[in-house]
């Protein structure tokens, strides 16, 4: 069964307006966000959180934001990137940090939750350094969480 990825709709001419509309439809299958309907949230999301220390509220938001991008289909995507070379547990340590940099790349070129909010990449950058850093390195601990509970399977390419 070939299914595609999804379809992008965008206008042929561009608009007068300072958004450019676009439609974008996904495939259930291929969903990256554990928000996203018809994506398997982790089993993780009725747990009591960890407590840790606050971010501020904006850091906190941002970084709940990135951390639903934080799913198995964006593990196996970022695996697939990088096929063949994760068959050793010295080579898992490198699937956190990546799965962790994608995230955050969608994030950027993602559109805001909120229309007429500043774009994701402003909302980062307006981090103060230490916090954008504590971010970073938290959504980092949740993507190598990810990456442990399917260790075995990611080694062994069954993932």
């Amino acid at each position: 069964e070939n299914i595609a990825e999804g379809l992008v709709l965008r206008l042929a001419k561009e608009a007068d307006t300072e958004q450019r509309p676009i439609l974008k439809l996904k495939s259930k299958r291929f969903r990256e966000s554990a928000s996203s309907p018809g994506n398997r949230a982790e089993k993780n999301k009725n747990k009591k959180k960890q407590h840790r220390a606050s971010l501020g509220e904006t850091g906190d938001e941002i970084l709940a934001e990135l951390e639903r991008g934080v799913t198995e289909n964006r593990l196996r995507s970022v695996i697939s990137k990088i096929l063949g070379e994760v068959t050793h547990r010295k080579h898992i340590s490198r699937v956190g940090g990546l799965l962790a940099e994608d995230v955050i790349e969608d994030f950027i070129l993602a559109d805001p939750p909120t229309p007429g909010m500043k774009s994701n990449k402003d909302r980062l950058d307006a981090l103060d350094e230490e916090v954008r850093a504590k971010a970073k390195s938290l959504l980092r601990k949740t993507a190598n969480g990810l990456v442990s509970r399917h260790i075995q399977a990611i080694i062994q390419q069954e993932f």
